[in-house]
């Protein structure tokens, strides 16, 4: 993806008078920036009469803000090595906490003397451009998570929180978990909390977002749930007389 970035903030300090860019594509100045997968943006800078503006060894400052509140979001700054083009690269982290929508953009050039060059987007002097980000079909995808260790409370074997949860790029998709159990009869539950790692927990706070449960089961059995959460945990609870156990739980959203 290229697009024209037109220097006009320069210009005005060098002639106060309106002037025409020509050949302005418009639609070529939205840009659309995808959740969960790598990519990139060149920025190619150009002067007032449309011609390449030598950036090497400048800063080039990318902004995400807000439409309506005017919210700063997301800012990366990378340094131009090419001439008059600068390429932004996102990684399938970047857009993590930034909802499927439509946003605003700005650019910066930050120069050798630390001057900063605001750069207008079209000719009409707007320094904010459009952009729209987009969920990727292939949805963000982090590392299993394998818990083998479970605490005895009360009859019930608890697992440590997966905490952090909503950094992980799940929002909202789906959350797939597999028990492997031993001759095992009873109740596995995947619990899920909004209040954040570090802060106190009752037992309250905990929901249950997804159960199984199994009778006399060695193998492994699979569920899923949805959901934005802070912290997720896995609870068993064997049937009166049940000797068997659970042995793993691996996780992932």
């Amino acid at each position: 993806m290229s697009i024209k970035l037109y220097n006009l903030a320069q210009l005005v300090k060098l002639n106060t008078n309106p002037v025409t860019v020509t050949s302005t594509d418009g639609s070529q100045q939205r840009l659309k920036l995808y959740q969960g997968q790598p990519f990139s943006v060149s920025f190619s800078v150009f002067n007032s009469t449309n011609k390449p503006l030598s950036v090497a060894g400048t800063q080039l400052v990318f902004k995400i803000w807000t439409v309506d509140t005017n919210i700063l979001l997301l800012t990366k700054t990378v340094s131009a090595i090419q001439n008059d083009v600068v390429t932004v690269s996102f990684d399938s982290n970047d857009l993590q906490d930034i909802d499927e929508g439509y946003y605003h953009y700005t650019c910066n050039i930050i120069t050798g003397e630390e001057e900063n060059l605001i750069l207008y987007m079209d000719t009409a002097l707007e320094h904010r451009g459009f952009l729209e980000v987009v969920a990727s079909a292939s949805n963000y995808v982090i590392p299993t998570t394998e818990l083998t260790s479970f605490s005895l409370s009360g009859g019930i074997y608890y697992s440590s929180a997966i905490n952090n949860v909503d950094n992980l790029r799940q929002r909202g998709r789906l959350h797939t978990y597999t028990v492997t159990s031993a001759d095992f009869t009873g109740s596995i539950t995947a619990q899920a909390t909004m209040v954040q790692a570090g802060y106190a927990l009752a037992p309250s706070d905990w929901v249950t977002a997804d159960s199984i449960t199994v009778s006399g089961y060695t193998g492994n059995s699979s569920g899923t749930f949805t959901g934005v959460y802070s912290q997720v945990r896995f609870i068993y609870e064997p049937a009166v007389g049940n000797t068997g156990s659970v042995t793993k739980v691996l996780y992932r959203s």
